[in-house]
């Protein structure tokens, strides 16, 4: 892939695939598996893994229409529930793709159904309940039961699904979760005493199936460990053997001798304390590199750890090279992943910066191609620059 030779990210499709074999082993039988591709897939590429993993998961989850439109046109049949709220005026576009909309109040129920009777459909819909997060959702009261009840009556709308969303299942401390859990149930309990029970109740995100809480519903909603990520530092993957997805490259461009004393990049905040070999990579803050990793962070180059010198720019950035052997302009640099034995996860990439390791995946910019491979062989990539779209 010579023409991506200054910068790539490369997304292994059979890590992805693995990391839900591995998490529907471990729940139990017959559990749905939605599979979080919002944010473009974050950062991998909504498409193409959609269209990888489409056999093996029973939803796709989606934060705006216009993602779920995006797989309805490249061929994805799967039902697509949007996780959050559409403009009234998308309502109907929603319903001619087949777009599951979250449902969280008695207006959006009735703008629904008055819109699918417009087009002669009944469509699906999925009830969002707010048990702590403070973000969408119905209370779970005596007064929402009522609306939801009105709702389940409306001709137009089957209510498919019903949800929650923890808001603290990454932690070590479980017990709001496991508060938000009981609050779920409860809630769930009333409904179905007023003869309301949907047929998909959802509540567990990454790291709640991780610490097995809400793993007894019909389906469990995949994110951040599908891609191979910890959702934080404080979730134990130990039981999980998930595989990371994407790992970024880019090249050096130019190597020089510098004299003790001198200044690297703007501000001059690196100066060299002994002469030193330096080298400059083509990847910066305009790439998706925190800025914050400006002379904390460190790429590897031949399996050596070389660490950044100075602040990283827009489009590139400057590394220490000096106990590098025999390094080369044209030598690959590994931003994210595996050199020689040595490795740079996202975690450990993030921890010395501003950022936390979904903002940096959902944050790599579109101008870095994804290259994509299967039983390690190039199986196609998405170039957005270009807007095109390959696979062999």
């Amino acid at each position: 892939m010579d023409s991506y030779r200054r910068a790539y990210a490369k997304v292994d499709l059979d890590a992805i695939k693995h990391n839900l074999t591995v998490t529907k082993k471990a729940l139990k039988e017959n559990m749905k598996l939605a599979a979080i591709v919002k944010a473009d897939g974050y950062g991998h590429g909504s498409v193409p893994v959609s269209l990888y993993i489409k056999d093996i998961v029973d939803f796709f989850c989606v934060a705006t229409l216009e993602e779920g439109v995006n797989l309805r046109y490249h061929g994805i049949t799967n039902p697509i529930l949007i996780l959050a709220c559409i403009p009234r005026n998308s309502y109907k576009e929603s319903i001619v793709f087949d777009i599951r909309e979250s449902v969280f109040t008695l207006d959006q129920a009735k703008k629904i159904n008055d819109e699918a009777g417009e087009l002669g459909k009944k469509i699906s819909i999925h009830i969002a309940i707010d048990t702590g997060m403070n973000r969408i959702g119905f209370k779970p009261t005596k007064e929402s039961a009522d609306i939801i009840k009105e709702i389940s009556e409306m001709e137009n709308i089957d209510i498919e699904g019903i949800f929650t969303h923890f808001h603290s299942a990454d932690e070590s401390d479980l017990t709001s979760a496991k508060e938000q859990e009981s609050l779920f149930r409860q809630f769930l309990d009333l409904l179905k005493s007023m003869g309301i029970k949907p047929a998909i109740v959802h509540a567990s995100n990454s790291a709640a199936i991780v610490n097995g809480i809400g793993t007894d519903f019909d389906m469990v909603r995949l994110g951040i460990t599908m891609y191979g990520v910890a959702p934080s530092n404080e979730v134990n993957l130990t039981n999980f053997n998930y595989k990371p997805a994407l790992s970024i490259y880019s090249t050096i461009t130019y190597i020089k001798r510098i004299k003790a004393g001198e200044s690297v990049s703007y501000g001059a905040t690196f100066k060299a304390e002994k002469d030193m070999d330096i080298a400059t990579i083509s990847f910066g803050y305009a790439d998706g590199y925190p800025r914050d990793l400006s002379n904390k962070g460190y790429v590897l180059i031949n399996g050596v750890k070389c660490n950044l010198i100075g602040r990283i720019c827009m489009d590139q950035t400057i590394v220490d090279v000096s106990d590098v052997p025999n390094v080369n302009i044209g030598d690959m640099v590994v931003i994210l992943g595996k050199s020689a034995g040595n490795s740079i996860t996202v975690d450990e990439l993030t921890k010395d910066s501003n950022t936390f390791s979904y903002e940096f995946i959902c944050g790599i910019n579109k101008r870095v191609p994804r290259l994509y491979y299967s039983n390690g062989e190039y199986v196609g990539k998405k170039d957005y620059i270009r807007d095109l779209y390959t696979m062999i």
